[in-house]
């Protein structure tokens, strides 16, 4: 990665470049303090890194909080044969890594909603004049199928709950106002496979799936 960003800018100083992350769509690499460079994986994401370029540089001016910047923007070549991005780096922790104090949850709120509201105003048509593709709908009939195949679990749980007494009251214990609070509160911080907390935002708890709610009462 170094000789390839020295090749293709050759005034970007590189004192540190520490690898983050292999995975995923996209490999990428921070460079000093300030830049975050991605390099797609395969020519799908290098399609939409384009429209990522674009759309960032036009939703910016909009919006109350930054985003990231691209100001380096890498050709394809023998190196690497896609386009690739540097980025100005944001200041700050992601939530996975950085639960709030329950203090900061309204501020928070006030803050992400305000960005959110910015964000859904931007207009629909400019975003598709852009390259953004417009949203397909999930198919209603596959909408069905899904609710359908938790069908036989559902009903051989309500039968076992009429057979036993005893297990509809431990399900209205479990699932009453004050234990589902305290459930939230331990499956949002549960570790996650590389050891950190997950925040509350953007993360599904693992007690949350459909599944598991009746395979525990």
């Amino acid at each position: 990665m170094r000789e390839l960003l020295a090749e293709q800018f050759p005034r970007l100083d590189i004192d540190q470049l520490v690898v983050l992350q292999t995975g995923g769509d996209h490999y990428t690499a921070a460079v000093n303090d300030d830049l975050i460079f991605r390099f797609p994986r395969d020519a799908d994401t290098a399609a939409k890194t384009q429209r990522e370029i674009r759309l960032l540089a036009a939703l910016a001016p909009s919006l109350p909080l930054p985003i990231p910047a691209v100001v380096y923007v890498g050709r394809p070549g023998k190196r690497f044969p896609f386009a690739f991005t540097g980025q100005r780096r944001i200041a700050g922790v992601m939530g996975e890594l950085l639960r709030p104090p329950r203090e900061h949850w309204p501020s928070l709120a006030r803050q992400a909603g305000v960005f959110f509201s910015a964000l859904h105003a931007f207009p629909p048509e400019r975003a598709l004049a852009l390259g953004l593709s417009a949203p397909q709908p999930e198919p209603a009939s596959e909408l069905v199928a899904e609710v359908g195949s938790y069908a036989d679990d559902l009903r051989r749980f309500l039968l076992d709950m009429a057979a036993d007494p005893s297990r509809s009251r431990r399900l209205r214990q479990r699932w009453s106002p004050a234990t589902r609070t305290s459930k939230a509160s331990t499956c949002s911080s549960q570790p996650t496979a590389r050891g950190s907390r997950a925040s509350s935002i953007g993360a599904t708890p693992r007690c949350a799936t459909r599944r598991t709610i009746l395979a525990t009462c």
